[in-house]
C-alpha cells in the first residue's frame, strides 16, 4: 500500500509541476504560492462551547474542480475531479506499469473463468496467484504493455476522460435523485 501511495504522490508532484509549467499565469514563485493558498485553503479555527479549538473545514477545494467560476452568491464550481492535475496525476499512475499490467492479467483470469460459456471458478489451488500459474502470463502482458506507443496511450487517456465524464453524469443524476427523495 505504502509503494501504491509513494508512486501516487510521485506523479501527483509531476502533474503538479507541469500545470505551474503550462500557464504563465502562475509561473512565478509568488503566483504559485498564491494559487496554492486558493486552490487549497486551510482550515480554519472556532472555540466550541468547551473552550477547545476546533477546525472547521473550508467549504469548498478548488483544487478539485476543472474550473470554479465567480457567480453572484460566491464561488460555482465545474466539473468535479476534473482538475488537470487530477486527471494527470491519474492518468500518470494508471500508465504505470504497475496498474495496467496486474489490471490486464487479473482481467484475463477473470475472462478464463468462462472458458466454457458458464462461470467456473477455478479449483482451490489454482485461485492464488503465483509465479508458476501465472508467470507466463504476466510476463507476456508487460511486454505487451511495454510496447505501447504514445499514441495508444493518448486514447487510452481520451477513453479515460470519457469515462470519467460519464461517471460524473452518473453521480450527478445519483445526487439529484438522493436530493429530490429527500425534498
Amino acid at each position: 500500500m505504502y509503494d501504491w501511495c509513494g508512486e501516487l504522490a510521485t506523479h501527483a508532484l509531476k502533474a503538479v509541476e507541469a500545470f505551474f509549467n503550462q500557464y504563465e499565469e502562475v509561473n512565478t514563485t509568488d503566483a504559485q504560492a498564491a494559487y496554492v493558498a486558493w486552490a487549497v485553503p486551510e482550515a480554519t479555527e472556532i472555540v466550541d462551547a468547551h473552550g477547545h479549538m476546533k477546525p472547521i473545514a473550508p467549504s469548498l477545494f478548488p483544487y478539485m474542480w476543472e474550473r470554479v467560476d465567480e457567480g453572484p452568491d460566491g464561488p460555482i464550481p465545474k466539473s468535479a475531479f476534473q482538475h488537470d492535475c487530477i486527471l494527470n496525476t491519474f492518468t500518470l499512475y494508471l500508465e504505470s506499469t504497475s496498474v495496467i499490467k496486474p489490471t490486464t492479467i487479473i482481467v484475463e483470469r477473470a475472462f478464463q473463468a468462462w472458458l466454457t460459456g458458464q462461470y467456473v471458478p477455478p479449483p482451490k489451488a489454482q485461485q492464488r496467484f503465483s509465479q508458476a500459474l501465472w508467470g507466463y502470463a504476466t510476463n507476456e502482458v508487460m511486454e505487451s504493455v511495454d510496447c505501447l506507443l504514445v499514441k495508444q496511450w493518448r486514447g487510452f487517456y481520451l477513453v479515460l476522460r470519457s469515462i470519467t465524464s460519464k461517471l460524473e453524469s452518473d453521480i450527478m443524476l445519483i445526487c439529484l435523485s438522493v436530493e429530490t427523495a429527500w425534498l
